[in-house]
């Protein structure tokens, strides 16, 4: 048997005993590896043990600050493997502030540690465009003949603003608004704008004009 697998065997047997520190027991593996070469699952079918054992073992020489604190039995092997995943600089250190001020870090709060942090989402502000403006604004085209199901009833009609009125009510407002025309004249001119797409607000301006010229 040559040097290599004798101090394998050495290794190996002294990685199986009972009383074994877990630091040692990593720093046994960790000779296995570097010494040896073997992998890390060379190393757990030596000494017949789970490959993801192994590794948790080794996780916990990664830091040493951590390895200080399993050492003095400030915490668990199973916590300590835990905060040595945290990548996170930051929130490893200031978990293992936490194991070395006495405080009790249990495995759930680490794994809330290595969450990332959720993205605020803020809401887009609503448009500043009212919806009486915007219907206003809009092609007289566009102005449907029928009433909206949210409609208010006749008698709470003039507290209420529907998305999108009825023709005959934003014709209504603007024969009073131009005042000197009947209906038939508003109606005729209603209907050139919505051929040419005009807006409520162009409609209005062509009636001022047409009251203007009818104006003795």
């Amino acid at each position: 048997m040559d040097d290599d697998a004798m101090e394998r065997l050495a290794l190996v047997e002294n990685v199986q005993r009972a009383d074994l520190d877990p630091v040692d027991e990593a720093y046994a593996y960790k000779r296995l590896i570097e010494r040896l070469g073997l992998s890390v699952r060379d190393v757990a079918a030596s000494v017949h043990k789970d490959h993801s054992y192994v590794v948790q073992r080794l996780l916990l020489i990664k830091y040493s600050a951590i390895e200080e604190q399993v050492r003095v039995d400030a915490i668990g092997p199973t916590v300590a493997t835990e905060i040595a995943r945290v990548a996170d600089d930051e929130r490893r250190d200031d978990l293992v502030g936490r194991v070395k001020r006495g405080e009790r870090v249990r495995v759930d709060d680490v794994k809330g540690a290595r969450r990332p942090p959720q993205a605020v989402t803020v809401p887009e502000p609503p448009p500043t465009t009212s919806s009486a403006q915007a219907a206003y604004d809009a092609p007289v085209g566009n102005i449907t003949h029928s009433v909206p199901q949210d409609a208010p009833s006749a008698h709470d009609r003039s507290t209420h603003t529907p998305s999108i009125p009825p023709l005959v009510t934003v014709l209504d407002g603007l024969k009073e608004a131009v005042g000197a025309l009947d209906m038939a004249a508003v109606i005729e001119v209603a209907r050139f704008g919505a051929v040419e797409g005009w807006s409520c607000a162009q409609l209005v301006a062509a009636l001022e004009a047409v009251s203007d010229d009818d104006t003795p």
